[in-house]
């Protein structure tokens, strides 16, 4: 029943006029609502958790988390939970200026990301004491005055509470977002407001119209949006978080409104005592009834929980009368079927609307007691995994994909916004599972980044045609071409230090030898165009000098043009070109069975990109990322093994990522190296799998249940687990069938290889709108 005082208002009611919000206490910070009766509030935005992929014991540990918050709210605040499903436009500005193909499958791909839908929670606290002094005076003062009880008891419950629930990360808001979401709610939509000091004409952009015959109410006159409520006439006994869980995933928009206010113990005791009596004199009174009493009274007690006067509604708007009663649809048959019992309001409209503003929190209706654990259930904070906005790379997220609930995930391999963090990534999936185009999409997505560098070790030439239809750099190892040359590396200390290790492993020698720093120094004194020198015409440089010394010349032999790797390292220019061209693959399959010369090489490749990616003349370091497909077979080179461990460990340093591919994590883990690396990565993608090793994905990934099992029974060939190394994990939709025929650039296939082939050399100038046909 509403207080005596309430009258129904005009049809038609500017916001101002009923609005108990005079102003903001001038702290400084903005932070703090005036009420009309000297009462405060302050608001904070809960970031919330996403729950897809914790297990029993973590999801657990959070409710009881929320319940040692909540309880501890003094009976003299009231809290005002705001959970909202919102609608956002999602628009796209990233360009892609030195890759037309990139650019295309970009503008492509997001067009299935016109809009989302995604969810924000508010903690509104009110005191209910007031201060002692009118609201003119708060208003006005400009000395803080700790003196007022009201606000000494805000800001202690504040700092509580923020404390008790940092999981879900508490932000107070000021100024401008402060004012933005108090005029959100009051005008239907959100609403980016800046804070003015003239504060009564800020909250009145719109006319709101309740027609007491009508089940629902409208905002904005002619340019509608219309707005009813769910009530709840009964709450079900056993209450979860499973119901909240599942009416935060609709694709339309919605509020969840939950608004307590704890009683003291002793208030407590003497309610539940009144109703434990009158429950004895019910016929069906039984003895279940009568430990189900003692138990809550017990735990009140011994402060396990608290009991709170409680009110809970639904509010459901949408653009058509038509839209909105399908979506009151939706929402009631699924909170029906959780055991609670509602209602469609009519009366209560316009009281519910009101209460839900600081200072009229009393017009609540339909208000219950409840524990702090059932509210615990009622508001859990639950948001499904949006990504992050940028990345170290630049002001971007690599690209976006739709969650299991629908929702749009930003996703970035770094693992926090902040510069230089780590974004080292493993991906897992069995052959044709797609693991490869994937990874071939994300890199194409990640040219948005225009001063990346993209260096990938390549097997069974699956990244050909991404490589080239993208403007990359495809080396093969397996024709009479020559490729790289160590020697054309300026000559500087660095340089030749490097050189003379790089000849020291191919000559086989366990000690330094100082004749190699001399051949060195007197090639670069002899041939000083960079075109004409190389090991194989400065080969005589490291002739012994008396029998006594090493024939660094012999031994160098198989690595001059009349050996059988000298096409390797004696080109007249080095095909290593890192800053023309934005990708280079290596295509492994012909060094894997050389393991000596695969080392060698592979030395040479790292130390270019170690060069590539050191700051020059006070710049940052250049971004880069670096793949190996197959990495367990790669690991089975020492050299490479070596230089992996090096990477992972150093690169984050220099803004670089590594991602490694492997067909199964056991695979990886039951490599020495690859074991002891795992801490160093930001993240793991893993593809459905039935055969993975249960424990290797418990005891080395640090999977649960539930990601283990979607691992191995989920059986969605289109989607993946991506799992933050210790943290969340969200499942994610990576079907690309959108591409249509760009889809063919990250395509693995012989066949279409041979035509990409086949097409280079009878049309060089057209050929990938050819091979797009």
């Amino acid at each position: 029943m509403l207080l005596k005082w309430w009258k129904p208002l005009p049809m038609e009611q500017k916001i101002e006029d009923m609005l108990q919000i005079v102003g903001v206490l001038p702290n400084g910070d903005k932070d703090t609502l005036i009420l009309k009766s000297g009462h405060l509030a302050v608001v904070y935005e809960i970031l919330g958790k996403d729950y897809t992929g914790l297990d029993d014991n973590q999801i657990i540990q959070l409710h009881s988390i929320r319940n040692e918050a909540f309880k501890h709210l003094p009976s003299n605040v009231i809290a005002t939970i705001h959970s909202k499903r919102i609608r956002e436009t999602i628009e796209d500005s990233y360009a892609f200026s030195d890759v037309k193909v990139a650019k295309e499958i970009n503008e492509k791909w997001n067009k299935k990301f016109q809009h989302s839908f995604k969810n924000r929670h508010f903690l509104v606290l009110t005191t209910t004491n007031s201060s002692m002094i009118n609201e003119l005076a708060l208003l006005h003062s400009n000395k803080e005055d700790k003196g007022f009880r009201a606000k000494s008891i805000l800001e202690e419950t504040s700092r509580d509470i923020k404390n008790r629930l940092r999981e879900y990360r508490a932000i107070r808001l000021q100024g401008n977002s402060l004012i933005s979401f108090i005029s959100s709610y009051l005008n239907g939509k959100e609403v980016h407001q800046k804070y003015s000091d003239i504060f009564g004409n800020l909250l009145g952009g719109c006319d709101l119209v309740f027609d007491r015959e009508k089940n629902y109410h409208s905002f904005d006159g002619n340019k509608q949006i219309f707005s009813a409520w769910i009530g709840i006439k009964s709450y079900e006994d056993n209450t979860t978080q499973k119901m909240i869980d599942e009416l935060m995933k609709f694709q339309f928009e919605f509020s969840l409104y939950c608004q307590f206010q704890n009683l003291t113990s002793e208030k407590a005791l003497f309610i539940l005592d009144d109703k434990h009596r009158t429950a004895q004199s019910w016929l069906r009174y039984s003895e279940d009834n009568e430990i189900e009493f003692n138990e809550i009274i017990q735990r009140i007690q011994n402060k396990e929980v608290s009991l709170a006067f409680t009110g809970f509604a639904i509010q459901v708007k949408a653009k058509s009368l038509i839209e909105l009663e399908a979506n009151i649809e939706e929402i009631s048959t699924l909170v029906d079927f959780y055991g609670f019992r509602t209602i469609r309001e009519k009366t209560n409209i316009e009281p519910l609307f009101w209460s839900l503003t600081a200072g009229l929190e009393h017009l609540m209706v339909r208000k219950r007691y409840l524990t702090s654990e059932n509210i615990s259930d009622l508001a859990n904070f639950s948001t499904v995994g949006e990504g992050l906005e940028r990345c170290s790379w630049g002001n971007n997220y690599v690209t976006q994909f739709l969650t299991s609930s629908n929702t749009i995930y930003r996703f970035c391999f770094h693992n926090s916004e902040n510069d230089k963090a780590l974004g080292h990534t493993l991906i897992f999936g069995a052959s044709n599972s797609g693991k490869t185009t994937l990874i071939n999409f994300l890199m194409s997505q990640a040219l948005r980044f225009e001063k990346l560098r993209i260096i990938s070790f390549d097997r069974l030439q699956g990244q050909k045609i991404f490589t080239l239809t993208h403007g990359g750099n495809y080396t093969t190892f397996s024709d009479d071409n020559e490729f790289l040359n160590p020697f054309s590396l300026p000559g500087t200390r660095e340089n030749k230090t490097f050189l003379s290790s790089l000849i020291s492993d191919m000559a086989e020698l366990e000690e330094n030898n100082h004749n190699i720093d001399t051949a060195i120094d007197l090639i670069y004194s002899r041939l000083t165009k960079e075109s004409e020198r190389n090991l194989d015409s400065g080969i005589t440089a490291f002739a012994p000098m008396s029998d006594k010394e090493v024939a660094l010349d012999k031994l160098l032999l198989p690595f001059t043009k009349k050996g059988k790797w000298g096409n390797y390292l004696n080109a007249k220019k080095d095909s290593l070109d890192f800053e023309a061209s934005r990708i280079t693959a290596f295509d492994m399959d012909t060094l894997i069975s050389e393991p000596k010369l695969l080392g060698i090489i592979l030395n040479y490749i790292f130390y270019r990109i170690k060069l590539l990616a050191l700051p020059k003349d006070g710049e940052e370091p250049k971004p880069h990322l670096i793949f190996a497909d197959e990495l367990p077979n790669l690991l089975e080179s020492d050299i490479f093994a070596k230089r992996v461990k090096e990477t992972v460990l150093e690169h984050r340093k220099l803004d670089g990522v590594f991602i490694g591919a492997s067909q199964t994590p056991q695979a990886l883990t039951n490599h020495s190296i690859g074991k002891s690396i795992l801490g160093s990565f930001a993240n793991f993608i893993f593809y459905p799998d039935p055969l993975a090793d249960r424990d290797t994905l418990s005891k080395d990934f640090q999977l649960n249940d539930n990601e283990i099992n979607w691992i191995k029974n989920s059986g969605e060939t289109r989607k993946i687990l991506f799992k933050r190394n210790g943290g969340e994990s969200v499942i994610l939709n990576v079907d690309l069938i959108t591409l249509e025929e760009h889809l063919k650039c990250f395509n693995s296939s012989n066949t279409e290889k041979i035509r990409l082939e086949n097409l280079i050399r009878s049309n060089p100038n057209n050929w990938i709108k050819e091979f797009l046909k």
